[in-house]
């Protein structure tokens, strides 16, 4: 963990810089890490965590031409690092701080698809072709902001206090979750998407348990000792017990008065489990820590206020232990609708509503993880934000989060039900406690009336000279939110972009409830029957629950419906027959969507000259097939990419591939579930080569694409000329399975019928 700092400019950057980093010095350790190069100065406050000794920052490659600085954990750095090695480079340190500059240097912006964390904000330079990139993990667990000054210089920076310094930086913006920057764009790299795919108990509940065990798994791997804030409750304790079973120094902070239901279930946990625990009494003096609390979390919103004063005494208990890394078990009740507010929505809405709060998360609870944790030097680390976990939880039926168990609504029931098999009913099934309260707290559980300690410190402070138009325009309307709004502009940090948004909580999930009647269903549901037509359709869609929302979405904003997928190529020079009644069919196909959707439909097909190539056949037949097939897909309106352009934009190549299917170890094959199908239809479209080779290739091919073809076509559906038994090989996209001659075939040049 760290706080960063980067300046491109020459407005004294690196005297800046140093201004910078000292108001962050609380992220990190005393000595600032700075290096100076003409016109740019990137440096960091480091707190030690991976490679402790020789992490020093920023962190360079081979040449020293590219240059990293990190805020955050990237939990697969040994991996990339062995694989970077592979490629031919070669480190200094074993820090993942230096794998991003070596992962720069391979794969340029696409870097971002091979990370695995949760929590990352990282700037890099390349100091010969002048490049600046930075990146910001998918949820915004990690913070980052960015400005300009009067003069123009650029800044990237962990906290607004690091630039709320300057007087001529008058503008900062947050830089947005799942997003890149390079040379002044900013490029979304990841993006939320939910369905109501898993609505099976017993084979969810599997796939959530390996889910999260992974998860946790991997968050422990590390030799210093680690701490759990555990409540008592379902989440922070399966995180516990889980835990564990990987690390053998873990330390459970309990929060909470003896007369406190946390307290009581947390203390019983640990003794019937023989945890190692330590209890941290809740005492607080609001009318002292107020405006030091707003001071380091930069928000004036009350419900984040609020509970910020339990996680500061637990990071302070655990800096006073000598933690440095500490488990939490936040993000359960956003992803597996934890919330009594959740009881409301309709089922087949409860997954929209998770992702309501999980968009607004950045700028509040992980907010205030994130500036209480480091306040006191400790990282925290989310297990239930694993990017695995998330998009599982994203795809899992509404009717399994909210469930009535014996007459009883019951929320996070899936949960709950993995949460059984590690811990004791008094624990999995236990009723949801904000955390302050839980422990005792007398912080209030409404924001919008005036109760609570926190909100009688803060009215009786009010000073009344912030104008009407003013809290209008911030939406304030406690003399609560009118005093933490008026140290929030004291500190300066007014000078935030879009700074008077206020939060979606989950007292908004209640306009979902409105949501059908503004929703004009009728005509999304014409949309989907015309698109799974039986005259068509080989199987029920992929994902339905996000196709109907892409359509939803394409309604409301009158934009036309995107959808893509493959053309292939055989060894056949020109097109015959056979194409121009698969084109018909699909002409036909649209020419229906067209009918029932007012703004229409924009498909794109990929040419797959690159599987046509691995499979053998001559460019000079496939590549003048391809010619004729683009000019007449053009002429019905299809826009036309060879997939070849979008290998040279991902960085893919045959000999890549090749390298993987070389290092792969034996009998990874008999693991991949549709191998047989695959060695099948080898035998019928390859050429010359070995079947079996030929279907690994292939296979290692779409296994590649895949990440990317998610991420290049984020907000399409994919037209499959498939059966689903195939799904694995496919983008997890909504996806719709075609025939395109009747029912039984279809004739494509490059699918062969697997039914």
């Amino acid at each position: 963990m760290c706080g960063i700092i980067g300046i491109f400019g020459d407005n004294n950057p690196e005297k800046r810089a140093h201004d910078a980093l000292k108001k962050v010095a609380h992220r990190g350790s005393s000595t600032q890490e700075v290096k100076c190069l003409p016109t740019v100065v990137l440096g960091a406050n480091r707190l030690p965590i991976v490679a402790r000794a020789l992490g020093r920052q920023p962190q360079i490659n081979e040449d020293g031409t590219i240059f990293a600085v990190q805020n955050g954990e990237i939990f697969n750095y040994q991996n990339l690092q062995d694989q970077l090695e592979y490629k031919g480079h070669t480190f200094r340190t074993n820090s993942d701080t230096e794998v991003l500059a070596h992962l720069y240097e391979e794969y340029g912006v696409q870097m971002v698809t091979h990370l695995d964390s949760e929590m990352f904000a990282f700037v890099i330079y390349n100091s010969v072709t002048g490049d600046i990139f930075a990146a910001r993990d998918p949820l915004g667990v990690k913070p980052l902001y960015y400005a300009t000054d009067l003069t123009g210089q650029l800044y990237f920076a962990s906290e607004m206090k690091q630039l709320t310094c300057f007087p001529d930086i008058e503008k900062i913006y947050e830089f947005p979750p799942g997003f890149y920057y390079l040379n002044g764009q900013v490029t979304e790299y990841f993006a939320l998407k939910f369905a109501n795919v898993y609505s099976d108990e017993q084979a969810t509940s599997k796939l959530l348990e390996d889910a999260l065990v992974q998860a946790v798994k991997k968050r422990v791997q590390t030799d210093l000792p680690i701490g759990v804030l555990l409540s008592g409750g379902v989440d922070s304790s399966l995180v516990m017990e889980i835990a564990s079973r990987y690390h053998s120094d873990i330390t459970a902070i309990i929060l909470g008065y003896p007369d406190s239901l946390d307290y009581q279930f947390a203390l019983r946990l640990c003794k019937e489990r023989g945890y190692k625990y330590h209890v941290v009494s809740p005492d607080v003096d609001y009318a002292a820590e107020l405006d030091n609390v707003i001071y380091y979390l930069e928000t004036y919103e009350p419900q984040i206020i609020r509970q910020s004063f339990a996680l500061d005494l637990c990071a302070q208990a655990a800096h006073e232990l000598g933690l440095r890394v500490v488990l939490v078990g936040d993000g359960s009740d956003e992803l597996f609708a934890g919330y009594n507010e959740f009881s409301k929505v309709p089922k087949d809405l409860v997954n929209q509503g998770c992702l309501m709060l999980l968009k607004s998360l950045h700028a509040g609870h992980l907010q205030r993880l994130d500036r209480m944790s480091m306040k006191h030097t400790v990282e925290v680390r989310s297990p239930f934000f694993d990017r695995q976990v998330v998009d599982l939880a994203l795809q899992i039926d509404g009717g399994l989060k909210i469930k009535n168990v014996n007459s009883i609504l019951t929320t996070k029931y899936i949960l709950r039900k993995v949460a059984e098999k590690f811990l004791p009913d008094y624990i999995a099934w236990r009723d949801k406690a904000p955390f302050a309260n839980g422990a005792g707290m007398n912080v209030g559980t409404d924001f919008r009336v005036e109760e609570g300690d926190v909100a009688t410190v803060a009215a009786s402070r009010t000073t009344g000279l912030l104008s009407r138009a003013l809290l209008k325009q911030f939406d304030i309307k406690t003399k609560e939110g009118e005093y933490c709004l008026e140290k929030f502009i004291e500190y300066g940090y007014a000078k935030l972009a879009n700074a008077t948004d206020r939060l979606v909580v989950k007292d908004n999930l209640d306009e979902l409830n409105d949501l059908k009647t503004t929703v004009r269903s009728g005509e999304i549901d014409r949309v989907i029957k015309v698109m799974t037509l039986n005259k068509y359709r080989r199987a029920f869609p992929f994902l339905e629950g996000s196709l109907r929302a892409h359509i939803e979405g394409a309604q409301k904003l009158k934009k036309p419906i995107s959808c893509f997928s493959f053309w292939g190529a055989s060894s056949k020079k020109h097109v015959d027959a056979v194409d121009h009644e698969m084109l018909r069919n699909l002409v036909n196909y649209f020419d229906g969507i067209r009918k029932v959707h007012a703004s229409g439909i924009k498909i794109t097909s990929i040419l797959s000259d690159e599987h046509a190539k691995s499979n053998g056949y001559s460019f000079q037949d496939y590549d003048a097939y391809l010619k004729e097939i683009e000019a007449l897909l053009t002429v019905y309106g299809f826009s036309v990419i060879r997939l070849s352009e979008l290998w040279l934009q991902w960085n893919m190549s045959h000999e890549l591939v090749q390298r993987i299917l070389s290092h792969k170890q034996s009998g990874w094959w008999n693991e991949v579930a549709i191998a047989k199908q695959l060695e099948i239809q080898a035998g019928k479209r390859c050429a010359t080569e070995d079947v079996l080779i030929n279907a690994q290739r292939y296979y290692v091919m779409r296994m590649l694409e895949k990440p990317y073809l998610e991420d290049t076509f984020a907000d399409s559906i994919y037209i499959a000329f498939a059966n689903p038994k195939q799904q694995s090989l496919f983008p997890l996209l909504p996806t719709i399975y075609l025939y395109t001659t009747k029912k039984g075939t279809s004739r494509v040049p490059w699918f062969e019928n697997l039914n």
